[in-house]
């Protein structure tokens, strides 16, 4: 496992903007994004590839694309939040902000920061991760509403630790046993095989129907072209349906409506 670091509350930072949620249980939702850099998987779909690294700069965008403000990296959270601060009408409209990736649990003090401050002004914290690793994920967990987590298929990873899946099946206990609102997003790739389908089927089954399974047919990439063929999406949906989950379709929205 990645052990947590001691970032004394400072992050890199790819991007932050108001868009609407593409993908999940929020979808559709106008949402304050908060990308962090860095990420210790390499998936091959991957639509963020510029989160691997950190920009020197990156800048904080309004709903129209405006880039309100750059600020210099690594970023601290109190001059983050502080610039946030005088910009009211910014987050006006807003109800939920995520914290996105990237990885956002590399970078615990930065995450615990910025998910109290922004808590204590009435915005619900939302928290997208690879679930990788629950050393990591579980001081987070107090401090947020709500918990995307992925769990990463045979198949979709060019680059990941041993023990991943036992990763994901703890982080996901832990999420629950912190009473947050969890899905578990699965990205489906036609490199996906009948036996690592239901195997994690067979891993997740004693959790119920406590979570949402987001089955999520892949967007193509640059590195991933191949569709998921329709056949198989409903295939997948119907097994897990009939393992008795709480089984939703819902592919990326964000993409097809051109939007951050």
């Amino acid at each position: 496992m990645h052990a947590v670091r001691t970032d004394s509350g400072v992050a890199p930072l790819v991007e932050a903007f108001v868009s609407v949620q593409g993908e999940g249980c929020l979808i559709g939702r106008p949402t304050f994004f908060v990308r962090t850099a860095g990420c210790p998987l390499r998936c091959t779909y991957c639509d963020t590839t510029e989160s691997y690294r950190a920009p020197r700069t990156f800048g904080l965008r309004a709903l129209d694309g405006e880039t309100l403000r750059t600020f210099e990296n690594p970023c601290h959270v109190d001059e983050f939040v502080s610039a946030i601060d005088a910009m009211p009408d910014l987050l006006r409209s807003v109800e939920w902000v995520s914290l996105t990736g990237g990885e956002p649990t590399l970078w615990t003090d930065f995450a615990l920061g910025l998910a109290t401050r922004m808590r204590s002004r009435g915005l619900r914290m939302h928290l997208e991760t690879a679930s990788d690793d629950v050393g990591r994920l579980r001081p987070l967990l107090p401090v947020f509403d709500s918990v995307a987590m992925d769990y990463k298929l045979e198949g979709t990873l060019d680059r990941a630790p041993n023990d991943l899946q036992s990763q994901h099946v703890a982080c996901l206990d832990a999420a629950l046993r912190a009473d947050l609102r969890v899905h578990v997003k699965v990205v489906l790739t036609d490199a996906v095989v009948d036996r690592v389908w239901h195997t994690m089927l067979d891993r997740l089954r004693s959790f119920g129907r406590d979570f949402v399974l987001i089955l999520q047919p892949v967007t193509p990439t640059p590195n991933e072209q191949r569709r998921l063929p329709t056949v198989r999406l409903l295939a997948m949906l119907k097994s897990a349906l009939d393992a008795g989950f709480d089984a939703r379709v819902l592919p990326q929205i964000h993409p097809l409506l051109g939007f951050a």
